[in-house]
């Protein structure tokens, strides 16, 4: 019976909020605040962190998918430096542009 009146005493001081008073916590009072503020800046600090790393993810998919992009450029590249195909292009869109039959002369 003890117990249960323990508990019934302890739902009467939350619900009139003297559950501090008769626990004599309130001379700790400014630590619990203290240790209420750290509390929500240690919170407040992982969600900033999570933040920063959800963006630095964000930005690294965006990098690999700029890589790929490069690398078929660079491939597309090394296709059109090939002479022939370049020649092949020029005489497509009708240019004279041929490349040289002879080496070039040099001058002394």
């Amino acid at each position: 019976m003890n117990f249960f009146g323990t508990i019934k005493n302890i739902a009467l001081a939350i619900y009139h909020g003297k559950l501090l008073l008769k626990l004599r916590l309130d001379e700790r009072f400014p630590q619990i605040l203290v240790c209420l503020a750290a509390g929500f800046l240690a919170i407040m600090f992982s969600m900033m962190i999570d933040n920063t790393l959800i963006k630095v993810n964000r930005n690294n998919i965006k990098l690999e998918d700029q890589n790929d992009e490069i690398a078929l450029k660079t491939i597309e590249m090394s296709k059109i430096s090939n002479i022939e195909n370049l020649e092949e292009m020029l005489k497509a869109k009708g240019s004279d542009l041929r490349a040289p039959a002879k080496p070039a002369t040099e001058l002394k």
